[in-house]
């Protein structure tokens, strides 16, 4: 019983001392650390005797098959451990090794087993670095751990931020989705990968959380960048989701030296400088170094992206060329815009912007310039051309009467769109802004006849004017009142009886009513343009107290008396006894003397006091007559005329004769087109040699090079004219003749001569207006009126001579006159007058204008004559000619002739034929030469001056051959003549056979004007003489006219020209 309760008792005791064990680490125990050194129990028995000694062991394996560590019988109450793993599930072990401390050897107890789990590793957060800053946006986020355990997860999240993201893996990396802008912090936890059997606590980093802000990633232009845009595009990368803020600055600080800020709404991706923004550091400076930024705007707050830096274009000045800056310019449209650069011009292409209805700043020629590319001309800007490779460009549709304002930009076409100029194009420059006013619009009209009260004698006047601006656009209107009182706003006539003429865009314009005889009557000038309106200043005439306009009977002035002359084309010439200006004539001319009544065909509705005969037949004598009859009212007609007769030379030599331009008119182009026609078969010529010299007289001899310019050869016999092919000078007078040729040398001697002036300045010159050219004039008292086409900037004033030769020999010259009129006083009466108007700008003058004439009403004193025939060089192949001449005016007193013929021009031992009474003189025994003569009348008390000078060649060896008619062999088309012609041509064609025939003209844009011939005709030559009007009667307009000629497989064209 005593044994029993001694074992009793110590079980008791062994089962209190087990239980009392406290394990170190504690059993179950996790998130123990990895330096753990030992694990240590108490001392506890499982027998009677006293504690210990113990067996331990340690391991990594719940089944202990590999002891990492262990101790036997030992008295310790702890044992050392090996170095430990993170994250690591440990197990050990205890027992008493003798129970009973009597039995012979050890007598274990039961093991007691522990276990614990060790901690993790610490976990640090390595980059991006707290607080980057970063343009990726998806950014590897990396960290590490203090030591490399496979058994645990980690998780990745965000903490804060746009784009919220967490990831759990067992990598110590991760790379984010694509993140909008913005800040964001994040940090990552370390688990347990398998929490089995015991789970440590997760860890967070021991250094997080971080943060990271994500900002805009730049694209364009790419950093460092030299040669970009003064108006660069900027581009970037869009999250979707910020708003954005562009910046530029002189640095990279962006502190004091950002020069511009650009706000721009959610979802864009670039932006285009346009030079809106800030047009007081736009666009940017040449060969200069910017920094540039993207702020990303998200929820208030900026994420500015890091700076980058380019370097603009180098640097480039445009200059204007035309029109200059602040120019008044009269020749708009078209009109040729040019500019210089400092520098070749290479790759560089050029664009021009133009605005003109409103004055435009800097800002809208920026606004514009991307805009306008995409707009057709007419909208913002006005024009915009771009794609100019050229530094000029000619644009067509400006307006008169109106500022515009232009400028130039340069570029490089590298951009997207090839052609054109486009954001993506690489500006380089822009010119400085100039402006320029055109001239017209409704330009005020400047009444010039009849003014001042002057008296009309005839009731349906003309009335001139004359604007000191061109506008080719504007058209007038004359009003015309029998009282002067005008509205008080625009100045128009609006009381009494009114009339108005409109006289489109000419400066003159007729009455087409008769206005009441002896009445004061006031006249305008309205100016239209567009919707614009200008009237002018008003003023006054009386017409003259007769019942109508007289048709009075004609004088035949010349060729008469059966004067000689020595063309088949001669003038006929008359006057009449009174005001002709309201009057219109008509010819009947024949080789009989048999007259029908009725006017021959091509001479009527003539609206001068001459015209030219044309077709007539060498060596046969003409008769004709001339009547007048009031324009508009044909019924008011006078008788016949007495008759003239005229005998036209046979058998004339071949030879040519100038027809445009001679006698020194002002041609208003540097290359202009010469004309002449021959007198005499071109049988046997090929051809013509047209020779020119620029010179203040004639060269005496055209064969010799020394004495002309330039020549050139047209071998086509049946074209008859020649236009220059380079620019003659402004200003400058020139000569030229033109001889016939059959291909040998030397060519033919027999040069006729004509003369012109190419307009002056640049592009002004003086129009004369009143005498009106070839008129009669009532008085010995004369008022000289003009106007001047062109600039009146720099305009000084005017000079007026007069001369009463044709070729302004000896003229009295006016200087000084700052009106566009003067009178002169004491004229000659029955002289005529030659007179022109120049413009003196100072250093420079215009030509001299086109030469005008008149003649004074003679009364009773004697006539200047005028020459007839021979004239004009004129080669003849008589030496006994008939000189001929005639009176434009009539004199009241019997006139008497002297006529002075000599072979220099100076008249020098000049054979005198004195007293005749007739108007011509026969000369005789005249050798081969050339030969000049003049004439002057007489009254019993008076002599008048000489006439201008004729002259004329008497031909080596001429013998007369009558010209067999031979029928044509070959179809032909020659040239009119004619040509230039007012107000008849006549146009020469050959059949060799019978065939159906169509002849028919056509203006320059193809448009049928006249149907001359469509019927059958026979073998044979013809002529046709066309009178300048259509198929409905109208007469056509001055200009160039083409003429076709189809008669079987045969059609032949010839151009012609309309002078009027």
């Amino acid at each position: 019983m005593r044994k029993y309760l001694y074992f009793i008792a110590s079980l008791m005791l062994f089962t209190s001392f087990l239980i009392a064990q406290t394990p170190t680490p504690g059993d179950g125990d996790f998130d123990v650390s990895q330096s753990t050194a030992s694990v240590s129990w108490t001392d506890f028995n499982e027998g009677p005797s006293g504690n210990g000694p113990y067996d331990v062991e340690f391991d990594d394996d719940p089944a202990f098959g590999s002891v990492d560590a262990s101790a036997t019988a030992t008295a310790s109450l702890s044992l050392s451990l090996p170095a430990l793993q993170f994250n690591t599930n440990y197990y050990w072990r205890v027992r008493d090794a003798d129970i009973d401390d009597v039995t012979l050897g050890n007598q274990p107890g039961a093991w007691v087993e522990f276990s614990f789990k060790t901690g993790f590793p610490d976990l640090s957060l390595d980059s991006p670095a707290d607080g980057s800053v970063l343009n990726d946006r998806t950014p590897d986020l990396t960290w590490s751990v203090a030591s490399v355990v496979s058994n645990v997860e980690y998780t990745v999240a965000s903490t804060a931020g746009p784009t919220p993201f967490t990831n759990t893996q067992n990598t110590l990396s991760y790379t984010t989705p694509i993140l909008n802008y913005g800040e964001y912090t994040w940090n990552v936890t370390i688990n347990d990968a398998g929490n089995i059997p015991l789970d440590n606590t997760p860890a967070l980093s021991v250094n997080g959380p971080f943060s990271f802000d994500v900002v805009p990633e730049l694209v364009a232009p790419a950093n460092t960048l030299t040669g970009v845009s003064i108006l660069p595009t900027f581009e970037w990368v869009d999250d979707g989701n910020a708003s954005y803020k562009v910046q530029i600055a002189t640095s990279n600080d962006f502190i004091n030296d950002q020069i511009l800020e650009v706000v721009i709404g959610a979802g864009a991706d670039s932006y285009k400088l346009n030079g809106t923004e800030d047009i007081a550091v736009l666009p940017l400076e040449n060969n200069t170094i910017y920094w540039w930024r993207v702020v990303a705007v998200v929820g208030g707050n900026d994420f500015p992206s890091n700076p980058w830096s380019f370097r603009t274009v180098n640097d480039l000045t445009i200059s204007a060329g035309n029109p200059l800056d602040a120019a008044d310019v009269f020749q708009y449209d078209p009109l040729l815009f040019s500019w210089f650069i400092n520098q070749a011009q290479g790759s560089l292409k050029f664009g021009i912007q133009i605005i003109g209805d409103f004055v435009p700043t800097e800002y809208h020629f920026a606004s514009f310039e991307i805009t306008g590319a995409q707009n057709p001309p007419g909208l913002d800007p006005d024009f915009f051309y771009d794609n100019i490779n050229d530094l000029f460009k000619s644009v067509n549709g400006l307006e008169g009467g109106k500022t515009y304002y232009w400028r130039v930009f340069a570029y490089y076409d590298d951009g997207s769109t090839p052609g054109e100029f486009d954001v993506d194009d690489r500006l380089v420059k822009h010119s400085p802004i100039y402006d320029f006013t055109t001239a017209g619009g409704a330009v005020e009209a400047f009444p010039s006849w009849p003014t001042g009260g002057a008296t009309v004698y005839t009731l349906q006047p003309y009335f001139y004017w004359y604007t000191l601006e061109y506008e080719p656009s504007a058209t007038f209107e004359v009003i015309v009142s029998t009282s002067n009182a005008v509205d008080g706003v625009t100045g128009e006539l609006n009381a009494g009886t009114i009339s108005t003429y409109s006289a489109g865009s000419n400066l003159f314009v007729q009455a087409t009513a008769d206005l009441d005889p002896g009445t004061v009557y006031y006249w305008q000038v309205k100016t239209t343009y567009g919707t614009d309106d200008t009237f002018s200043a008003v003023a006054s005439f009386e017409t003259d107290a007769i019942a109508g306009v007289v048709a009075f009977v004609p004088t035949p002035s010349y060729p008469v008396d059966g004067a000689t002359v020595y063309t088949t084309s001669p003038y006929l010439y008359w006057y009449v006894g009174g005001v002709s200006t309201d009057l219109l004539f008509e010819v009947e001319i024949n080789t009989n003397n048999v007259f029908t009544g009725t006017a021959t065909v091509g001479y009527t509705a003539i609206s001068g006091l001459f015209t030219q005969a044309s077709g007539l037949i060498a060596g046969e004598t003409y008769y004709w007559k001339v009547r007048s009859y009031e324009n508009g009212n044909p019924g008011n007609i006078s008788s016949w005329s007495a008759t003239g007769e005229f005998t036209v030379a046979g058998g004339g030599s071949s030879h040519t004769v100038a027809s445009y331009p001679v006698s020194n008119p002002t041609v208003y182009s540097a290359t202009p087109t010469l004309s002449w026609y021959v007198e005499g078969s071109t049988l046997g010529w090929t051809g013509y040699v047209v020779r020119w010299v620029e010179a203040n007289s004639a060269p005496t001899d055209w064969a010799n090079a020394a004495q002309y310019d330039g020549t050139t050869t047209i071998n086509d016999i049946n074209q008859t004219t020649y236009t220059f092919g380079s620019a003659l000078n402004y200003g400058s007078t020139y000569y030229w003749a033109v001889a016939l040729t059959n291909g040998g040398a030397p060519v033919h001697g027999d040069f006729a001569v004509g003369s012109f002036t190419v307009v002056g300045g640049s592009t002004s010159t003086v129009i004369p207006t009143t005498p009106a050219n070839n008129t009669t004039v009532y008085s010995n008292d004369v008022t000289f009126y003009w106007y001047l086409s062109g600039s009146y900037l720099g305009l000084v004033d005017y000079s007026l001579r007069y001369s009463q030769q044709a070729n302004m020999g000896n003229p009295t010259t006016i200087n000084g006159i700052t009106n566009n009129f003067h009178e002169v006083t004491g004229l000659t009466p029955g002289a005529t007058y030659y007179w022109q108007v120049q413009g003196n700008y100072g250093a420079t003058q215009t030509a001299w204008s086109t030469t005008y004439s008149f003649a004074i009403v003679a009364g009773s004193a004697p006539v200047v004559p005028r020459i007839g025939s021979p004239a004009n060089g004129v080669t003849i192949d008589t030496g006994s000619p008939i000189l001929s001449w005639f009176n434009p005016v009539a004199s009241s007193s019997e006139l008497t002739y002297d006529v002075e013929l000599a072979d220099n021009e100076n008249f020098a031992d000049a054979a005198v034929y004195s007293d005749l009474a007739q108007l011509k003189a026969e000369a005789s025994n005249l050798e081969s030469g050339q030969y000049f003569w003049r004439v002057r009348s007489k009254t019993n008390s008076e002599i008048s001056g000489y006439s201008a000078t004729g002259n004329f060649k008497v031909k080596d060896g001429i013998t007369s051959v009558e010209e067999e008619e031979v029928l044509p062999t070959v179809f032909g088309l020659e040239q009119n003549y004619p040509n230039p012609f007012n107000p008849t041509t006549t146009i020469k064609f050959s059949l060799p056979e019978s065939h159906f025939v169509s002849i028919k003209i056509y203006n320059m844009l193809g448009q049928e004007v006249r149907t001359l011939v469509n019927d059958q005709r026979n073998q044979g030559t013809y002529n046709v003489v066309w009178n300048g009007k259509d198929n409905y009667g109208n007469q056509v307009a001055s200009g160039t006219y083409i003429y076709r000629i189809s008669a079987g497989d045969f059609v032949s064209t010839k151009k012609m020209v309309l002078l009027k």
